[in-house]
């Protein structure tokens, strides 16, 4: 009598279970078949499908037993699986199967070094092995869906995938020795074979595609182990349970998990004779709730929290959520393991055989494997993620804790690069918060991005930042609580000598008092009305402060990061005292994706008066760019590089340009054209490469307006401004007219692969007719579209699809955008919608496989639509301007809108969703086209202009001028002919400024880290030393040096004292000023002496600005205890008394430079505090910025 359970449950059957392996006879029979004319089999279905069941358990015990009749009945076989190491599990699979002597590490080592010496590996181990003459070898690669997971880990893991596949390949296609391939995969991944050389193809001529067990094949593979378990099962039972299973594949293996478990109760609570029925099914919570019952008990029993915690660290570790949200197994060493969870191995352990006993099976291997480092830990089957709601549950949560942490060392490497601030909230709080609940470790991270301790010191920073940050703010607003007690209590003390004075002046009042009464009531009311204006001015800048506030948060909703940045600091420069700007405008750069500005690649002011619509091309590949300057009597043609920015060729001088059209492989470009005085009217070819003329073609007196010609150049037509059609061909090149219309040709478009031509003729902007013509005369011309005739449609265009295959006509006008699509060989229609779009369409894009169609339109908003059903998918694309045209990355994963108020939007073709916020442009954007890699975007613009913008990046400001580090510091030398620049990266820069060409690099700083960067760079008046300031923060300097101009040559240099923070450089090239954040010292150090020669200590708090004047004979600085301060360079004795001008954190201080003995000092005026007997220019006070006050000589 049978005993145990017959279900294996969750893991596959056996090969020693095939007894118990009903419903599938069928199939495995065609498995021989196809295994009879093939080396190579592909066993491919859904997850849960049954593939390791199917061949294990189906077809193993057949070819054993001789069934396969066309080769020897003899199989020697090894089972695998590609896992973490694809080459050393195939060498064990082949020394476990005895091939190869004794089973030991020597052997295996061996043999995957003959694995590995060529792609013919596989035969030549078989050669050298201990296999029987006449044997088969038959290699099953089961779940062969973790070499694509493999390939990811890195350059070296692609190598070794690609040679694994390879030694599969070249074995399946040899006949000299009996050797089988099978695979079995799950065939959401077949698309992921194309990665591969060859495996496509192999995979497809010997793919066996699994077909559904029909419901017959479905109550044998429930009553058949039943029977042989010696049991029964009710009809309504297995009625049940069939209709319980539905269509999901899913339901295969949790069908055969509460099989298991059903039996399981069946043994433990009724006797043998009573038959299987609803009771035991109820009793195991049935299919739906059967899985998660049963894994939620086996948690329950482990024996604490610290194991339950271990437990959901196992179970993440061994699963993955991917990007496109497939769940997958992620097979790892227990030894891996052991390190992600924190070294407690004795508890692992306990947790683990919690999960693999008889009648459990949630982990693999089974029970009678002994667990050591090298043992693989996997879950039993792939539905345990979707099915096990605790699970499934764990598996979101390392998905978002993996986005969490990516995000996280994304950022950090941007700020490492000074392209990124630190975090603040809420990003921040959400990282930190992560951190605290997850405790993540460095084994762990590394499996996701390697820059685990970069992302945690970044962390730290961006905490420690934070708290600095509002410490700051709460001692800020101290000092200002402080400050206003302080001037409380003066205006009490002013009062009350007012009153005192105002008492021994009585009598004299009294012999005045007509006068006095007149004077003193005006005198009240003029300073009732300066109060009155000077409150309603507060209260109107603060009121127009918060609006501005609410604005922002507008623009940012609407995805414009870049408006609203700017309108925040705009206002902060209009209203100083209302810091929350800035300080909301920096948390916007910092938290918004912003793309990366590479360069600035075409730059031609000759181009100022380029045509919008059609002067303004690219070809198909993304290569070259062709820009149409169109300008009566000057003309021209020129074609650019898009990547370098190269200019190929410009055409000469042509009368009056009208139109530039590419073909469809981009090699050569036609101008619709007048030339020749006036006195030619035409199209002309031009080789791109060459930027020789090599055909054209004649329509005078006619004016040609567009030209189409083929890529073989055997067809060149031209469409005039009389309605007039020309066409030549090869050889002859004979003027043909092939059509007369009434009306302007607008546009002639020639198919990309036949001799088909489509025409857009246009009345007046008003209307259209588009016309279909074989220029093989094999097929009757054809109008297939003319607009109606109540309705002025202004604008329509076609165009085809990389194959030929469609054709498109789109345009419109205010209220209706229209599209239609023709059969491109037969110019049949296929649909029409003139409802979707309330605007006329602009643009249709094909996607680069013609799945997909694009529509960009006047009423704003672009569209995807699937083409082979003609209907629209994902959202609505909102611009917020008129979508003017879009194009396809190459990969077809982003499509790029350009709009009609300059802005470049970038969306995901998969999602509808903006992948970078909105690209503003201060001219409008013409064309735009992808890098061959999809991961930059060029914008074309009016004025000629060409910007590319990194996809892949993040930057908060375009440089033309770039260092490898964030911008610091930009100064034109006193001449005008050069330009420096320095960044983080420690080096400073020369250009050239007219050509922005870089001159020279000098290394300042080796170590930018210890040695700070160049954080500030100074001249001297007339330009022959150079002076540097390093710093490893705003605040922080750490050293001065001194270099000759413009050869750069160091001449001395001076480490600062530490926390040193605002520093300066004498006009003359003699002095450093420099101030001390914790002493609140401003010393002097004399460069010609190397000594400093004087220290002050009359400031009360921190300094922060200093200034020279012009001559150098004054410095100034502005102190947080609300004084600026001048003083004699050559005295160091202050020149005035110190300058009250209110608290204001920040504060600046600078000379002016138009007076001659420089007696003017600017400093940040704060309208609470202004100086008694200081003057306040009236600029300043209109801007509240700037407070001016004139110093005595």
């Amino acid at each position: 009598m049978f005993e145990g359970n017959p279900f294996p449950g969750l893991r596959p059957f056996e090969f020693d279970e095939n007894y118990l392996f009903f419903g599938r006879e069928e199939q495995v029979a065609q498995l021989l078949q196809r295994l009879g004319s093939t080396r190579f089999l592909a066993v491919v279905g859904a997850s849960g499908s049954g593939k390791s069941s199917l061949v294990r358990a189906g077809l193993l015990p057949e070819l054993h037993g001789g069934t396969m009749t066309s080769t020897s009945i003899a199989w020697d076989i090894s089972i695998m699986r590609p896992g973490g190491d694809p080459l050393t599990k195939l060498a064990q699979a082949l020394v476990e199967s005895n091939l190869f002597g004794d089973v030991n590490e020597e052997n295996v080592l061996q043999t995957r070094a003959t694995l590995s010496r060529s792609g013919l590996g596989l035969i030549e181990a078989y050669r050298q092995s201990d296999i029987e003459e006449g044997s088969n070898l038959l290699l099953l690669v089961d779940q062969f869906e973790e070499i694509f997971r493999f390939r990811q880990s890195g350059d070296k893991a692609g190598q070794e995938a690609s040679h694994f596949i390879q030694l599969l390949l070249e074995t399946a296609r040899q006949t000299d020795f009996p050797i089988f391939i099978i695979l079995t995969m799950r065939s959401d991944f077949l698309g992921d074979c194309a990665e591969f050389k060859g495996l496509a193809e192999a995979v497809n001529e010997g793919e066996y595609l699994i077909p559904r067990l029909n419901r017959k094949q479905r109550a044998r593979a429930i009553e058949g182990p039943v029977k042989v378990g010696g049991a029964e099962i009710s009809p309504r039972l297995k009625q049940q349970l069939l209709n319980d299973i539905g269509d999901d594949p899913d339901q295969l293996p949790i069908l055969q998990h509460a099989l298991m478990r059903m039996w399981d109760y069946w043994l433990n609570n009724a006797n043998r004779e009573q038959t299987l029925d609803l009771d035991h099914y109820n009793g195991i919570g049935r299919m739906t709730e059967a899985l998660s019952r049963h894994g939620d008990e086996v948690y329950e029993e482990l024996p604490d929290d610290d194991h339950r915690l271990l437990c959901m660290k196992l179970f993440k570790a061994i699963t993955e959520k991917q990007g496109d949200g497939r769940g997958v197994r992620r097979p790892l060493p227990f030894s891996e393991i052991d390190e992600i969870t924190g070294h407690q191995r004795e508890k692992m352990l306990t947790v683990i055989d919690a999960y693999r006993p008889i009648g459990r099976t949630f982990i693999m291997p089974g029970q009678n494997v002994k667990i050591h480092d090298k043992i693989i830990i996997d879950i039993s089957h792939e539905s345990l993620m979707r099915v096990w709601q605790r699970l499934k549950n764990w598996v979101n949560d390392e998905a978002d804790s993996a986005r969490i942490y990516i995000r996280l060392c994304e950022t950090a490497q941007l700020h490492n690069r000074g392209e990124a601030g630190f975090y603040r909230d809420p990003d921040l709080k959400i990282a930190l918060a992560w951190r605290d609940n997850n405790k993540p470790n460095a084994n762990w991270g590394t499996r996701i991005n390697d820059s685990f301790e970069l992302a945690m010191r970044f962390l730290d920073d961006s905490s420690e930042d934070f708290e600095a940050e509002q410490k700051a703010k709460e001692e800020a607003r101290k000092r200002e609580l402080e400050q206003a007690k302080a001037l409380a209590k003066a205006e009490r003390e002013r009062a009350e000598i007012q009153r005192k004075s105002a008492k021994r002046n009585k009598v004299f009042a009294v012999f005045l008092f007509a006068l006095a009464c007149l004077a003193g009531f005006m005198a009240y009311q003029a300073t009732q009305a300066e109060k009155r204006a000077v409150a309603s001015e507060g209260k109107a800048k603060m009121a127009l402060s918060d609006a501005h506030l609410v604005e922002a948060e507008r623009l940012l909703d609407r995805n414009e990061p870049h408006n609203s940045i700017a309108l925040l600091t705009k206002s902060f420069r209009e209203n100083p005292d209302y810091p929350i700007l800035l300080e909301r405008a920096i948390s916007i750069a910092d938290s918004q994706k912003l793309p990366y500005y590479e360069n600035q690649i075409i730059d031609s002011k000759a181009h100022v008066i380029l045509d919008a619509a059609r002067g303004f091309q690219y070809d198909s590949n993304g290569q070259t760019g062709a820009l149409l300057h169109k300008e009566k009597g000057n003309s021209f043609l020129s074609v650019y590089l898009l990547e370098s920015g190269k200019l190929l060729f410009r055409t000469p001088k042509l009368e009056i340009a009208e139109s530039v059209n590419y073909t469809a492989d981009g090699k050569h470009a036609v101008v619709a054209c007048k030339t020749d005085e006036g006195n030619w009217d035409g199209v002309i070819v031009y080789n791109v490469e060459t930027g020789k003329e090599v055909n054209r073609l004649e329509t005078t007196p006619s004016p040609a307006i567009f030209g189409a010609v083929s890529n073989d150049l055997k067809d060149l037509v031209a469409g005039t401004g009389r309605g007039e059609v020309y066409h030549s061909k090869y050889p002859e090149y004979k003027k043909e007219k092939i059509l007369q219309a009434n009306h302007d040709i607008w546009e002639v478009k020639l198919h990309p692969a036949k001799r088909l031509l489509a025409i857009v003729e246009v009345k007046d902007n008003a209307s259209y007719k588009f016309y279909f013509k074989d220029l093989n005369n094999k097929m009757p011309s054809r109008e297939l579209y003319s607009s109606p005739e109540d309705q002025q449609r202004f604008f329509s265009q076609c165009r085809f699809s990389p194959s030929g295959a469609y054709l498109a006509l789109h345009g419109g006008n205010v209220q209706v955008g229209s599209l239609l699509i023709f059969d491109g060989f037969t110019g049949d229609e296929l649909f029409r919608d003139e409802l979707t779009h309330q605007g006329a369409i602009f643009n249709v894009s094909f996607s680069p496989d013609e799945t997909l169609l694009a529509t960009a339109s006047e009423d704003n908003t672009a569209r995807f639509w699937n083409v082979k059903t003609f209907k629209t998918f994902g959202g609505v694309m909102q611009h917020n301007a008129e979508a003017w045209k879009g194009e396809f990355s190459p990969d077809q994963s982003r499509f790029s809108v350009f709009t009609s108020n300059g802005e470049l939007a970038v969306w995901s073709t998969e999602t509808g969703t903006l992948t970078h916020d909105f690209i503003k442009h201060d001219n409008p954007v013409i064309m735009t086209a992808f890098t061959n890699d999809g991961k930059s975007v060029f914008a074309g613009l009016t004025n000629g202009r060409v910007h590319k913008w990194n996809l892949m990046e993040n930057a908060h400001l375009p440089f033309i001028l770039s260092h490898n580090g964030k911008m610091l510091g930009i100064k034109v030398d006193p001449a005008g002919q050069l330009i420096v620049t320095s960044a983080e990266d420690g080096r400073i820069k020369i250009w050239d400024p007219g050509n922005y060409e870089l001159m020279k690099e000098v290394v300042v700083e080796e170590d930018p880290v210890t040695g700070g960067d160049v954080w500030q760079l100074a001249f001297n008046k007339d330009g022959t030393l150079l002076g540097t300031f390093q710093n490893n923060s705003p605040i922080r300097a750490i050293s001065f040096k001194l270099w000759s101009w413009p050869d750069v040559k160091l001449l001395s240099q001076y480490k600062f004292p530490t926390s040193v923070s605002s520093t300066a450089f004498s006009p003359d090239g003699n002095l450093v000023a420099f101030s001390n954040n914790e002493s609140f010292e401003f010393s002097t150090y004399d460069i010609s002496k190397s000594t400093v020669v004087n220290v002050n200590q009359d400031h009360g708090d921190k300094i922060f600005g200093i200034k020279f004047s012009q001559d150098g004979k004054l410095v100034a600085t502005a102190c947080l205890d609300g004084y600026a301060r001048v003083y004699n360079t050559s005295t160091h004795k202050e020149v005035v008394a110190p300058l009250p001008f209110g608290y204001n954190f920040g504060a600046n201080v600078d000379f002016s430079l138009d007076s001659v003995n420089d007696l003017m000092i600017f400093f940040l005026f704060s309208p609470s505090a202004t100086s008694p007997g200081s003057s306040v220019s009236k600029g300043a006070r209109n801007s509240s910025e700037i407070g001016a006050t004139q110093l005595g000589s």
